[in-house]
């Protein structure tokens, strides 16, 4: 009997040597939310493995015991390599890979999660407002998933605060001019907020 087999377009949000011969990735698609994938570096003809943030075409086949996924094939659609040019960007985009890592295993609409995230990473490829971009995304997860961000969250913030969310929030990011700090600032309380909720997980 065939192996179980899929084909898909995914984003990738994590990687790691495990032992000699194999990769472990966490990859996020638009079917089913973030799971889990293994690629042996031994296999003749695969070609270059996926890379941190890459987003491809990936065919996956099930092991045998039913309880692992392979890549049998990856075709590169998007490698965004100006993120790791500038440091905050890439500490962003680990901050933000990692938070999907948690979090993105049971969305209730992964395509849309999907879209987000591959929106949030392309943004910070090349952006001057990495924070800005992050707490976009972190405000856009939350909304998507039916979490009363704006009523408790936005709201309930001082002032000064709740300005400054809604100016960064309702703004572009290539128009933005709002300090790192701010944008760092509110990210933070943002993902407090996250965290008094019992399904996120944050480290």
């Amino acid at each position: 009997m065939p192996a179980e087999s899929v084909q898909l377009e995914a984003l990738v949000l994590g990687r790691e040597q495990t032992g000699e011969n194999h990769l472990r990735f966490s990859l996020l698609d638009p079917e089913s939310g973030r799971r889990e994938a293994f690629y042996r570096q031994t296999q003749a003809g695969k070609g270059t493995p996926p890379d941190l943030f890459d987003r491809g075409e990936f065919h996956l086949e099930a092991a045998r015991s039913g309880n692992a996924w392979f890549v049998r094939e990856f075709r590169l659609r998007q490698r965004l390599s100006g993120i790791s040019r500038h440091y905050a960007n890439f500490q962003a985009a680990a901050e933000w890979a990692l938070f999907l890592r948690h979090n993105a295993v049971h969305c209730h609409m992964p395509a849309t999660v999907f879209d987000i995230a591959q929106k949030t990473f392309s943004a910070l490829e090349n952006t001057a407002q990495p924070e800005a971009a992050l707490l976009k995304g972190f405000y856009l997860f939350a909304r998507q998933e039916g979490w009363p961000v704006r009523e408790e969250w936005l709201r309930n913030l001082p002032t000064t605060e709740r300005d400054s969310a809604a100016h960064i929030l309702n703004s572009p990011l290539e128009v933005l001019a709002a300090s790192p700090e701010t944008a760092r600032r509110l990210a933070r309380t943002l993902k407090n907020w996250l965290a008094a909720r019992d399904e996120v997980r944050l480290s």
